[in-house]
């Protein structure tokens, strides 16, 4: 009966850890996107002209960074960073790709 006891309670605290956590996270990521107003810089539309491939359309174009596979191989995710010339700085993105073929979708937090 004691063994039972104690399984319950570390379940419970278990539960209650991970409800915690889960509010922590979600107060954390309203709280950052509601002090923070500033332009998301995102994917700009490439502009080749008299067809020169200029630094502004390399830097347009995004950088691939970290990737990892899922652990049944059918997903891939990764980051692409973007940058904005003008502001000097940039704006990681994370997206999943299918292994089997198909489109990039942009998970959102």
């Amino acid at each position: 009966m004691k063994k039972i006891f104690i399984a319950i309670a570390l379940v419970a605290l278990i539960s209650a850890c991970t409800a915690i956590a889960l509010v922590a996270l979600i107060s954390a990521c309203t709280k950052k996107q509601e002090q923070n107003d500033t332009k998301v810089i995102g994917k700009p539309e490439i502009q080749v002209q008299d067809g020169r491939f200029t630094p502004e359309v390399m830097w347009s174009l995004g950088k691939m960074g970290e990737y990892a596979v899922s652990p049944d191989g059918k997903q891939i995710a990764y980051t692409m960073t973007y940058y904005s010339m003008e502001e000097n700085k940039g704006n990681a993105e994370i997206y999943l790709l299918p292994t089997e073929g198909g489109d990039a979708v942009m998970l959102y937090v």
